[in-house]
Formats: C-alpha cells, structure tokens, sequence
C-alpha cells in the first residue's frame, strides 16, 4: 500500500519520485513483482502525468529497498538497492515528520490503466453558443478563446469600501501541506490527448490557477482565483459533468507544463501558487445555500457586466460593480484592425463603403445594439463575430480600413482578475474582493 509520496532533485541533478510503503507489508522479490503489475498500475493511473522519466524509489520505515525506472515501467525489472549503489541524499525516518509534499493515496480506491470512464464532454458550452440552456448563462468558458490572460505585469488603482466580512482562523487552520483536505479527493480530468486522468483536487486548483491567472499576481488575487477555480469545479462535478484542461471549462496545467512555462521561477511561483491554495483549502462561493457559476474574465471596461446582458438570464450575484481599477492596465484599450476581405465576405462591402451606427449602450457602457447595413447586431453578437477582446467598441474607417477600438478583455461577467490583483495590491482581502465583485454571496467550506 502506498502511504504518501514525495518529489526529490538527486544528488546527480535528476528528478526522483519516492513511494513509502506501509510497514505492514512482507517483502520478496515475488511482492515486487506483484508490486508492478497491479500497485503500481494503479498509482500510475492517478499521477502519470507527474511521474514521465522519474527515478522511482520504494521506501519503508526509512529504508529505500528498490528502485526503477518509471518511464518503461512495463518492461524494466525491479533492482533492489546495494551497498554501493549511492542515489538518496538523506535518509528518511519518519515520512510525516521530513517530506515536504505528502499526498495521501487512497485507501480501497484503485483505478486500472484500462478502467472504461464514461465522459460527459458539453464542450458547446463556450460563450458564444447559440444553444444555451434556458435556466442557466453559459458557464463552461471562466475565461474564453480570446481572453487568455494577459502577460503584462499587474497595475494598481483605488478602490472604495466593501464588506469584509472574516471566516474565523482560516489561515491559522491551515499549518502546513499535510493540512490539506483536497489532497485525498480526486476529480476526473480530460486532457487535451484524450486521455482522463485522475488528479488530487489540489494539485488540480494548482494546475488552473496557474493557467488562468499570472503567478506574478499578489497572493490575496491568486487566493480569490483558487476559490473560483474550486467552485467551478465543484459545480460541475456535482452535475455530473467531466473537467477538461482546455476552456471548455477551466484550463489546466501540469507541473511539466508549469516547469516549461516558469523555467528557473518555477521553485517560487509554484509555491507561491500552493500557498494560495492551501490558504483557502476547501472554500467555496455560495449564494442561497447553492455553488454560483463562479465567471471571471481578465479586466473589464471600468464596470463589470449584467450576466443578462450576455445571456439573457439574470443571476442576483452576477450584476455590474465598478472596477475602475482596470483603466490602468496597459492593455485596457486596444485598436483591431479588421481586414478589407473579411469585411467584404461579413457585410457584403469595402470597409469604405460600410455603414454602421451604434444605436443603444447598456448601463455598463458596452454596446448594446448597432447596425450594420440594414442588419442589426447585438453588441455580443458582433463581438464573437469578429472576435472583438470585448463588446465595449468603437469603430471607426481610416485609409479604406475598418478599425474597432476596444476596452477591457472578455465578456466582463463576474471578476475581473486584473481588478482584483489591484484591489490586494491596496490592501484589500481576498474575502472583500469576492464580495466586491458578487454580490450577497457567501464563502465558506464546501
């Protein structure tokens, strides 16, 4: 049985992963090589994205008594370890007391490699789809195909008062990384090869808060971005509905991925990242005794958006609030220029010879309706047509050219990440954030 495991860097610059085995069990070449054929099948099921091209040692009461290799763990035979083979830099005594990132495998759970996993993929739920469902807005994209997070460093603004209220001791409660409760819950993961995974909840909001939001954000951000990424994924498990890495629902990266992305920052933003998850370890956002469709988007236009402006469908937590903190991001405005073949193949006309009118705004300042030609559009429409950053813009031709100037970047909905890295920036908590931008909502444990 596997009790806990740990990632180490060897003395010769390799990358190892350690198994401590319960002191229960009778070891014989015979165990070892049932060991390989079903233990460790299974473990390779939960973590095989974490483990490609590690050293693997087993370990029981601090005493390494085989190693192999993980990479062709089918075909390589177990070698149990000799006097004079050097590879462990300290011994370990008591795992609980020395290892630095314990995860507890679970008991009378295994999943085999050929284990059939029903997948329940609503990849129409992207925000511009047509085929919504009448009770609920469109939840599956947190951040869409063209509001990736920026890479632009964080700026700060000002900010008014909002209701802080506290959850007493949350990061008292929390000591270390063996404090956590998500790592022993498991969530299903497809991932962009097709293949499901099982992760530990945590390392999953690890995976996400990284890809969604930059590491260099302050922690109270990449704390408020853990708890929607918690809350997103709990909603959706709890309709049945599978995960993906991708914007389908919430994009994910492993910790090859983060170690590609960060290179030598990976050691800090990694922990950074972990902190942040461990610190809210198990909250979530409620409203009315209900897991919210926690949306966010990268900055706003100033204001937040109406979920039913976007939609159609209005959520009490999901209205417009200022954030006028976004003004002061680099990118907030940003000119597009639209290509003369893709005006004349949309609208029928040469940029020059195209007529457009913005008829009416929404209380956010974003475009509610425009005309183009004889046609009216949506300002939501219009924005997925072209692929527009938001739906606050304005056009305007220039040298027989169609440019569109907008403001903030994604459909505005929810948190706005760049507002809220400025509001921890002045001070603020990441419980007052939440509540800043959705309204009368509660967070507390799931």
């Amino acid at each position: 049985m596997i009790q806990f495991y740990e990632f180490r860097t060897l003395e010769n610059g390799e990358e190892a992963l350690f198994l401590y085995l319960s002191l229960e069990e009778e070891f014989s070449m015979e165990w070892l090589a049932e060991f390989k054929d079903k233990t460790w099948k299974q473990f390779v099921s939960h973590h095989h994205a974490l483990i490609r091209g590690c050293k693997v040692f087993l370990v029981v009461g601090g005493v390494t008594v085989a190693v192999f290799s993980s990479q062709k763990f089918l075909q390589d035979s177990f070698t149990p370890i000799s006097d004079s083979t050097v590879y462990v830099t300290q011994q370990v005594v008591n795992p609980k007391e020395n290892v630095t990132n314990l995860v507890e495998f679970k008991k009378n759970e295994s999943i085999s490699s050929n284990e059939e996993v029903e997948i329940k993929d609503d990849t129409s739920f992207v925000e511009n789809s047509s085929d919504v469902d009448e009770k609920k807005p469109v939840v599956g994209i947190p951040s869409n195909k063209i509001e990736s997070t920026d890479s632009h460093p964080p700026v700060s603004g000002s900010g008014g008062s909002v209701n802080e209220e506290k959850i007493p001791d949350i990061n008292e409660s929390i000591k270390d990384e063996s404090g956590s409760l998500e790592n022993t819950f498991f969530v299903s993961v497809k991932r962009s090869n097709g293949i499901v995974e099982q992760i530990a909840m945590e390392d999953y909001l690890i995976g996400v808060v990284a890809s969604e939001m930059p590491a260099s954000f302050h922690e109270e951000a990449l704390k408020v971005q853990s708890i929607l990424a918690r809350t997103y994924a709990l909603k959706r498990i709890s309709k049945g509905l599978i995960l993906t890495d991708t914007v389908s629902t919430q994009r994910y990266i492993d910790i090859v991925e983060m170690k590609k992305m960060w290179g030598s920052q990976f050691e800090m933003y990694y922990r950074k990242i972990k902190n942040a998850v461990l610190k809210t370890d198990g909250l979530v956002i409620m409203y009315q005794g209900e897991l919210i469709d926690a949306l966010y988007h990268s900055t706003s236009n100033g204001m937040t958006e109406d979920s039913q402006n976007v939609w159609g469908n209005a959520y009490p937590y999901l209205v417009s609030v200022d954030s006028h903190w976004d003004k002061t991001v680099s990118s907030y405005e940003k000119t597009t220029v639209i290509d003369d073949s893709v005006v004349l193949k949309l609208f029928g006309v040469l940029p020059q010879n195209l007529d457009f009118e913005i008829l009416r705004r929404n209380a956010s300042g974003r475009v509610a309706e425009l005309r183009i030609g004889e046609k009216i559009y949506s300002g939501v429409e219009f924005r997925n047509l072209l692929g527009l950053r938001s739906s606050d813009f304005e056009l305007s031709v220039e040298n027989h050219q169609l440019l569109i100037k907008t403001k903030g970047f994604g459909h505005g909905v929810g948190v706005s990440q760049y507002g809220a890295n400025a509001m921890a920036k002045e001070g603020r908590d990441y419980l007052s954030i939440i509540k800043h931008y959705y309204q009368n909502v509660e967070i507390r444990n799931y």
